[in-house]
């Protein structure tokens, strides 16, 4: 959210000769680009640093996308007979994905953690009980195990 990532795609594609064909993929890139950079002003103009955590992976995602995208261009400029195929189905993927997390940056607020806070302790609870669950079966196995072979000196334990 400094910027860096920001920067980065502006210079790789100042740096990146990309075929007059692949003009159509470039521009997808270029407004991949753009909804990058407006989903980091809107993290930013929040000026909230949970919130700023909250969406840190989805802005990652974004950027990891343009960027390979303008790598796979770039390959398909020098290589055509190559990455022509993989250029035109990764572009395609990638705009879908940065369209995907664009979409839940835009929508989300720092109202919304309150909800993902209360979830998040749901799912801690399911699978703290379902590790416990998991460990009583296996010392019930275990136990059933060493009785079988051992059966006149196990002494019987309580399962928690």
């Amino acid at each position: 959210t400094n910027g860096f990532y920001g920067q980065v795609i502006a210079d790789m594609f100042a740096e990146t000769e990309i075929a007059p064909e692949y003009a159509a993929l470039k521009a997808r890139v270029e407004k991949m680009a753009e909804k990058y950079n407006a989903a980091v002003a809107k993290v930013n103009d929040l000026k909230d640093d949970e919130f700023k955590d909250f969406c840190s992976r989805h802005l990652y995602e974004m950027a990891a996308d343009t960027i390979m995208s303008i790598l796979i261009l770039g390959d398909a400029t020098k290589r055509p007979d190559l990455f022509d195929n993989s250029a035109k189905v990764y572009v395609r993927y990638a705009a879908a994905e940065v369209e995907k997390h664009s979409d839940f940056v835009a929508d989300a607020t720092p109202a919304d953690l309150a909800n993902y806070r209360k979830q998040l302790l749901n799912y801690i609870v399911y699978f703290k009980s379902r590790l416990l669950l998991s460990k009583r079966l296996f010392l019930y196995t275990r136990f059933l195990c060493i009785r079988k072979k051992d059966a006149h000196n196990v002494r019987p334990f309580l399962l928690l």
